[in-house]
């Protein structure tokens, strides 16, 4: 039996200035395709794509470019082609299936995104491997790592004692909700500053205990979750 499979490009256009915003390939029929671009936007996973599909006051447009592609890897090296000829697109990468080759406009925004963070020599881990970071390791190999757990804690400590950390800790201390942790007979077990303490100290789940607190999910762990 044949495969009468075939891949087609497309791209999702703006309905307003009638720009291409993004170029992919698909074996699905493109109204398929169109509506799963939006359930991710839906789910909130965020990218440059589904930011911009998300600020548009009506759908996206999705067309085709190229149809009727026998192969998978044909289809790929279209898909990198179309997108190399676009300028102001969405797309994170230069194209095809397996790509992990930002655009230099991407690579651009991702670098200046990084000044003034703790990278590079500034990071007081410059040098080290992630195995050598962890606790027990700079706990007990002092004079393979010399000095590191010294490094880090002044970094961190310059970090969290400035003004705009403290502003920020104030702010989420005054807004963070007090949760009761009740029986399923409504007896009062215990109240947790926050969420977050509750699954730190207690081992729950924060995203279980929310929907507990929000009414979607009746009980997390045999106890009910309320807010205070």
């Amino acid at each position: 039996m044949s495969n009468n499979i075939t891949y087609t490009v497309y791209a999702l256009v703006c309905p307003t200035s009638g720009n291409v915003r993004y170029v992919g390939y698909t074996k699905k029929k493109l109204s398929n395709r169109l509506y799963y671009h939006y359930n991710d936007a839906k789910k909130g996973i965020k990218s440059h794509k589904t930011n911009w599909l998300n600020s548009l006051p009506t759908p996206a447009l999705i067309i085709p470019i190229e149809e009727g592609i026998p192969t998978v890897e044909q289809a790929v090296q279209s898909e990198i082609k179309w997108i190399s000829s676009y300028s102001n697109l969405t797309n994170s990468t230069s194209g095809g299936e397996t790509s992990k080759t930002y655009r230099l406009d991407v690579r651009k925004k991702m670098s200046e995104a990084r000044i003034g963070k703790m990278t590079g020599k500034d990071n007081p881990a410059w040098g080290l491997k992630r195995a050598d970071l962890t606790k027990r390791n700079i706990e007990n190999n002092p004079a393979k790592l010399p000095g590191v757990a010294e490094r880090i804690g002044k970094v961190l400590k310059e970090k969290y004692s400035t003004q705009e950390y403290k502003d920020k800790f104030v702010t989420t201390q005054l807004t963070r909700k007090i949760v009761l942790q009740l029986s399923m007979n409504g007896e009062l077990i215990k109240e947790w500053p926050s969420i977050n303490r509750a699954s730190i100290l207690g081992g729950f789940g924060k995203k279980e205990i929310s929907k507990c607190c929000k009414g979607k999910n009746k009980q997390h762990k045999g106890f009910l979750w309320r807010y205070k």
